[in-house]
């Protein structure tokens, strides 16, 4: 390597550009590494330290014909050097007009085969790499407005920011920042070959230089297999096209999460190769990376086939998501923990054999059929799933009563929304029996029966309970087991802990507001889900059905208050409505 000194100065002053190689991961800093770059620079500016250099990590690079002038691939410290422009655009104005005017070009950053970035107005929506230079923007701007209030309270040098600037933009100040400039260029002209070697060793030393830093990625690493087996330019530039796309795509949460469980944002795109190699929990970490390496090297399948699986691939996962019933059945699959990879392999194999008749019925068929295997369970079984024996059975069950009411409406189920809470299995009837032992949890639940009293309709009874409930509030030692079951009484709920635990008695919930009130009346509970819904926060369809209940027969009860009651008859009529909608997935003998 060539070991040489250069100021960013320098970089703006000989209008530098450089080049950030298909192989490598895009823009990556966290706020916490660019606010201590930040960091590091002020406090070298500000210092009386007679320090007239502050050196950087080194910055390797290699020259490179561009056939538009001097260009340099950078092979180690993008993140540095972006970090950096990120700066320099807003340190820019402390500089004098007349120097504003000078450097207002500052040096350039391009990338072999990714979108370009707007830098000084990052589209954060626009792609992983946009995403993550819109964050470091944000928190550079947040720095300098910390820093401007101290500078107004006399905490700081009051020319803090000028004195950044000058040591960034200048050639020549009395403290200047300073990269340390490896330029490992090989003299003479290259052979096709000897270029794709010299392009296989950039990517040996870029991993070398970055072992123990942040890894590439497997989709990262597989780029970089396809770039370097192209025949030509034209289908380079075709191929970072689709890819931008396709990485965007994953980035979207409505696509990604029908595919995943994951909340993973960086590396999205991995699964689509992971779902092509059939990457299973027990393979190795960088297993589709060596698969695709196998194929290209034993060179039984060229770029143009192997990408070609790629786009096949892509375009039925596209194809899924569009359609409504196939989207809510696949990823249905994947939230019970179906690996998407064999949800593909299971359809691909169907399609192949049923060639002359598949269409789209067939595919649908076949989805309900993995569904129905999955579930394993016969219409009798359910009655005789228990919350407190298979929670996981009764959580699948109530998850696919909402995606077929939710296909059967026409409608996405918004598994975005679904995998980024937690979600229990809601007791309707409140648990109380065995749940109320402390002090506290019973002073709870009076209030909620005083707020669940309060909203009935006034008679004799409603107004002695509520009388009753209030005494209790105020009382030092509490005692409840009569009241109790004075309350079940009027509410019409089951004490008795065996039906509670029953699937007609059981929904789904998310933790927070499950936790909240689990001990409250029925009524009380319908009153939060009715207003959470009021806000627009997201509640399964079935779970604000039941409240509002619509699959109970209203017209059959005598009183008016049953609206706002959970008895028996409703818990039946809820039941027989699971059994209803998914009646086809039940088997004779499971």
């Amino acid at each position: 390597m060539q070991n040489n000194i250069k100021s960013i100065g320098e970089l703006v002053k000989g209008k530098f550009v450089f080049e950030i190689p298909s192989y490598q991961r895009g823009y990556r800093w966290e706020a916490k590494q660019v606010e201590d770059l930040l960091d590091d620079i002020f406090d070298f500016v500000t210092k009386k330290e007679n320090v007239d250099s502050y050196f950087l990590q080194p910055i390797v690079v290699k020259k490179k014909d561009s056939g538009e002038g001097e260009v340099w691939s950078v092979l180690d410290g993008q993140q540095r050097i972006t970090t950096l422009l990120l700066i320099m655009e807003q340190l820019i104005k402390y500089l004098s007009r007349a120097d504003c005017e000078e450097y207002k070009e500052l040096f350039t950053i391009k990338f072999q085969s990714r979108r370009e970035i707007n830098f000084e107005n990052p589209d954060k929506c626009a792609d992983i790499n946009s995403y993550y230079v819109g964050n470091a923007k944000e928190t550079i701007e947040n720095w300098i407005e910390i820093k401007k209030e101290e500078r107004k309270k006399s905490l700081i040098d009051g020319e803090c920011f000028e004195n950044m600037a000058k040591s960034l933009f200048y050639t020549k100040h009395k403290k200047l920042v300073k990269f340390i400039w490896y330029d490992v260029s090989e003299e003479g002209n290259e052979s096709d070959e000897d270029e794709r070697k010299s392009d296989l060793d950039s990517i040996e030393l870029f991993n070398r230089l970055n072992r123990g830093k942040i890894k590439l990625t497997e989709s990262e690493l597989i780029k970089a297999l396809f770039i370097l087996n192209m025949k030509d330019e034209n289908e380079e530039k075709m191929f970072a096209v689709s890819w931008d796309l396709m990485e965007k795509k994953f980035q979207e949460d409505s696509f990604w999460y029908y595919l995943s469980n994951e909340s993973e944002k960086e590396t999205r795109i991995d699964l689509l190769f992971d779902i092509i190699k059939e990457k299973t929990s027990k393979s190795e970490e960088d297993h589709s990376y060596r698969a695709y390496q196998k194929d290209f090297d034993a060179g039984n399948r060229n770029f143009s086939e192997l990408w070609d699986e790629v786009n096949e691939t892509y375009n039925k996962l596209i194809q899924y998501y569009e359609d409504i019933t196939l989207y809510n059945y696949v990823g249905y699959l994947t939230k019970i923990g179906k690996p998407v990879f064999e949800i593909i392999s299971f359809i691909n194999t169907k399609e192949r054999e049923q060639a002359e008749k598949w269409d789209r019925k067939e595919l649908i068929r076949v989805l309900q059929e993995m569904i129905s295997k999955e579930l394993n369970l016969t219409e009798e079984k359910i009655f005789d799933l228990r919350y407190d024996e298979e929670p996981s059975k009764i959580k699948n069950l109530l998850l696919l009563f909402n995606i077929e009411t939710y296909v059967r409406a026409k409608i996405k189920f918004p598994f975005a929304d679904y995998c980024q809470c937690h979600w229990d299995i809601e007791h309707i009837d409140s648990q109380t029996k065995d749940s109320l032992s402390s002090k506290e949890d019973k002073l709870q639940w009076i209030q909620y029966v005083i707020d669940a009293l309060k909203m009935m309709p006034q008679t004799e009874e409603r107004d002695r309970l509520l009388s009753n409930a209030e005494e209790i509030d105020k009382k030092e030692s509490i005692s409840i087991s009569d009241f109790r079951q004075k309350i079940s009484a009027f509410f019409e709920e089951d004490t008795n802990s065996d039906g509670m635990h029953g699937i007609n008695n059981l929904t789904l919930l998310d933790c927070h507001t499950n936790r909240s009130y689990k001990n409250a009346p029925f009524p009380y509970k319908q009153y939060c889900i009715l207003k959470k819904d009021e806000k627009g926060e997201f509640i399964p369809l079935c779970t604000k059905n039941l409240f509002l209940k619509y699959y109970s027969n209203v017209s059959d009860v005598a009183t008016v208050l049953n609206p706002i009651r959970w008895n028996d008859e409703d818990k039946k009529m809820y039941g027989q409505a699971i059994v209803n909608t998914l009646h086809r997935y039940f088997k004779e003998n499971a």
